[in-house]
C-alpha cells in the first residue's frame, strides 16, 4: 500500500502507524501524519510494531523503498573563485542562469549575485528559483555539479542556506518544530564546521 492509501484508510491510528513503519517512516514521521506531533505515542506504536517484528522475524527480501519527498524548497551557496564559464556550465546541465546585481528576489532561473561578507576573488551567491520534489533535488545536484566545473571555491566566510515551503504548516507542526529545535539544537550545531558553531560566526 501507498502512503496515502494508508492514510485514507479506516483503520486505527496503530495499524496505520504500523504500515507506515512497514513502509520505512520513521517515529517522527508517522508522529506528523497521524499523531498530530506526538511522538510519545508514535513511539509506542513504534515499540509494538517493532517487538512484535523481532519476536516473528520475517525471510530476506529486496526492499522496495522510494523516497517520498514533495515538498518546495530553495537553495543558496555562498563561493568564490569561479571562472567565467560558470553560466555556461549551468545551461550545459540543463540549468537557465544569469548573473544578476544584488536582489532578494525570486527567479524562475538560477542566478548568480554579489555577496559583501565572502573574502575571495568574484565572491558571488547561487541563489536556486523554487525547486520541488525529487526533480528539484536531481537539479540541484546538477547545479552542484556545474559548481565544481567552474572551479567554484569556498572558504570560512561561505555558508548554504537551504529553505523548506511551510505554508502547509499548522500552529501545532510549529510548536513542534520549535520544540524539536530546542532539544536537539546541541547535535545540529556538531554537524556544523567549528567556525559556523554557536555564535562563532558573525553571519
Amino acid at each position: 500500500m501507498t502512503r496515502e492509501e494508508i492514510l485514507n484508510s479506516n483503520w486505527t491510528k496503530t495499524k496505520k502507524g504500523e504500515a507506515l513503519f512497514d513502509l520505512g517512516f520513521t517515529r517522527l514521521q508517522v508522529a506528523d501524519l497521524i499523531c498530530n506531533g506526538n511522538r510519545g505515542f508514535s513511539y509506542n506504536i513504534w515499540k509494538k510494531w517493532n517487538e512484535a517484528r523481532t519476536a516473528n522475524p520475517q525471510p530476506s527480501a529486496p526492499i522496495n523503498f522510494e523516497f517520498e519527498f514533495t515538498r518546495k524548497f530553495g537553495v543558496e551557496i555562498e563561493f568564490f573563485g569561479a571562472n567565467p564559464s560558470l553560466t555556461q556550465n549551468f545551461r550545459n546541465s540543463g540549468l537557465e542562469a544569469r548573473t544578476e546585481s544584488y536582489n532578494h528576489s525570486s527567479r524562475p532561473h538560477w542566478k548568480f549575485v554579489s555577496d559583501a561578507s565572502i573574502r575571495g576573488i568574484n565572491a558571488q551567491e547561487m541563489v536556486s528559483p523554487i525547486l520541488q520534489g525529487k526533480e528539484g533535488l536531481s537539479d540541484f545536484r546538477k547545479a552542484c555539479k556545474a559548481l565544481r566545473q567552474s572551479n567554484a571555491q569556498v572558504n570560512t566566510t561561505c555558508g548554504v542556506h537551504v529553505h523548506l515551503d511551510a505554508n502547509d504548516y499548522s500552529i501545532e507542526n510549529f510548536r513542534t518544530l520549535v520544540k524539536n529545535q530546542f532539544f536537539i539544537e546541541e547535535q545540529i550545531d556538531k554537524i556544523m564546521p567549528s567556525s559556523r558553531r554557536a555564535n562563532a560566526n558573525r553571519y
